[in-house]
């Protein structure tokens, strides 16, 4: 079940922090989350699991960001004038996209990043943004799945920005939609085998890969 939140609440910011964040430094973490809720339209699209309880499974946190303060939103000259050059109609910052361990994930999804990072760009293709900047506002959280998740989607990658907490950008004028529903079709015994999964994981990678150079 996938939730978009515009009222976000301390109750949420503290829910958020008990399901995802339990390991890292509470002071930090909520401050970091009360500082987005100040920033212009901030959202938080919350994918929960139904089928067990509605336990949270991860979020991303989003807001609009106008032309005029991109140098106060990523204080790097760099950053701001590379996105105020090659930026195309409105544009949405995602700053972050945060999920549960595989270990906590009892659902039928797998890759909970792709999945929140879907349809949070759904979203916002559908409320008329054109380009999205991805920067995480979390120190010290592991990004090196999301990064990859991320240049499969078609995001670039700033060569000048931080090596250890980068900033992406897409344009999302001309989005290309593939349905990867391969298991769907594939018959028992071999759609439980794990080989074939892993074939099936490793081919959509390649594929999505392949789009990125035609389409960049």
């Amino acid at each position: 079940d996938v939730q978009i939140i515009e009222n976000i609440t301390p109750d949420l910011i503290e829910e958020l922090y008990q399901k995802i964040f339990s390991k890292y430094n509470q002071n930090e973490v909520s401050k970091k989350l009360v500082e987005f809720t100040h920033k212009l339209n901030p959202r938080i699209l919350l994918l929960r699991d139904v089928r067990h309880n509605g336990i949270i499974l991860g979020f991303s946190a989003f807001h609009w960001v106008r032309s005029n303060i991109l140098f106060q939103e990523f204080k790097d000259n760099l950053i701001s004038e590379y996105i105020r050059e090659n930026a195309v109609g409105r544009t949405i910052v995602i700053d972050g996209i945060f999920t549960i361990s595989d270990m906590e994930n009892k659902s039928e999804l797998e890759n909970l990043e792709q999945v929140i990072l879907t349809e949070t760009l759904s979203f916002c293709i559908e409320k008329d943004y054109n380009y999205t900047i991805f920067r995480n506002i979390l120190n010290n959280y592991p990004l090196t799945s999301l990064n990859e998740n991320l240049e499969l989607m078609g995001f670039y990658r700033l060569p000048f920005s931080n090596e250890d907490n980068p900033v992406f950008v897409v344009d999302m004028s001309k989005p290309c939609i593939i349905n990867l529903d391969t298991e769907t079709i594939i018959k028992e015994p071999f759609c439980q085998n794990l080989n074939i999964k892993k074939s099936v994981i490793m081919s959509r990678k390649r594929l999505l890969k392949s789009f990125t150079t035609f389409y960049p």
